[in-house]
C-alpha cells in the first residue's frame, strides 16, 4: 500500500492510496553446456484512486500532444487507475535475455469536456552479453509504447549500448546509441520529423 509521490518531494498531492502486489516464480535453475542458468517469470498488478492534482507522470512520458509528443500528466480530477504487467527472464552465463509487458488504464471520475480515459501499454525485450566477464557488456533493447489516446500514436525504438564495469555495478560506465520513430508523425509529415537519435553517456557511482 502506497500514498504519496516517492523520494525527494516535500509535498504530497493525493490523499488517496495505490494497492499493488507482484508474484515471482522461478521454475528451473541449473547448469546449461557448463554455464550457471537459470529462468524467471513474474506477474504484478496494482490498483489506485486519485485526487484532482496528483501528478502521474512529472516527465514528458505519458500524456499526447497535439504534434504526437509526450507531455507530463497531471489528474485533473478524481480518478481510478488500474495497470498489471507480466515479466520473463532468462540467465545463462555471459547472457541475458528479459522481456515486460505493462498495461495501465485511467478513468477520471468526472466529465471533462475533451478529455478521454485511455489506457496506455507497451512492452520490451532486452538482450545483453559479457565480452570480457564481469567486464565489458554489450546490450540490445527494443521498446515499444502505445499511450492509447490518439490514432497511431505509437512509438518505437530500437537501443544499441556498452556497459563498462568498472568496479562491479558500484561503479560503471554506459554508453547508449537510441533511435526512436513516431507513428502518428509519420503518418502527419505536416508536424515535423518522425525519427530521433540520440546518444545517452552514464557514469553511476553506488555507495
Amino acid at each position: 500500500m502506497f500514498n504519496g509521490d516517492g523520494r525527494n518531494i516535500t509535498v504530497n498531492d493525493n490523499d488517496q492510496y495505490m494497492y499493488a502486489g507482484r508474484l515471482e516464480l522461478q521454475p528451473w535453475k541449473g547448469k546449461l553446456a557448463g554455464e550457471e542458468a537459470w529462468v524467471r517469470f513474474g506477474g504484478n498488478a496494482l490498483t489506485s484512486h486519485d485526487s484532482p492534482g496528483t501528478v502521474l507522470s512529472p516527465v514528458g512520458t505519458l500524456r499526447v500532444n497535439s504534434d504526437g509528443s509526450l507531455a507530463t500528466f497531471t489528474a485533473p480530477s478524481v480518478a481510478e487507475r488500474d495497470g498489471y504487467g507480466f515479466d520473463a527472464a532468462f540467465h545463462w552465463g555471459p547472457f541475458d535475455l528479459i522481456g515486460e509487458y505493462l498495461s495501465e488504464k485511467y478513468e477520471s471520475k468526472s466529465t471533462i469536456p475533451g478529455f478521454v480515459d485511455f489506457r496506455a501499454e507497451g512492452y520490451y525485450v532486452q538482450g545483453s552479453y559479457f565480452i570480457v566477464p564481469k567486464k565489458l557488456q554489450v546490450v540490445t533493447k527494443y521498446e515499444h509504447f502505445n499511450p492509447g489516446q490518439r490514432i497511431s500514436d505509437n512509438l518505437d525504438s530500437i537501443t544499441g549500448g556498452v556497459n563498462y564495469y568498472i568496479h562491479g555495478d558500484d561503479i560503471k560506465l554506459v554508453a547508449n546509441y537510441i533511435h526512436t520513430w513516431s507513428n502518428f508523425r509519420d503518418a502527419r509529415p505536416a508536424f515535423g520529423v518522425s525519427d530521433f537519435d540520440e546518444v545517452i553517456l552514464r557514469l553511476q557511482i553506488v555507495y
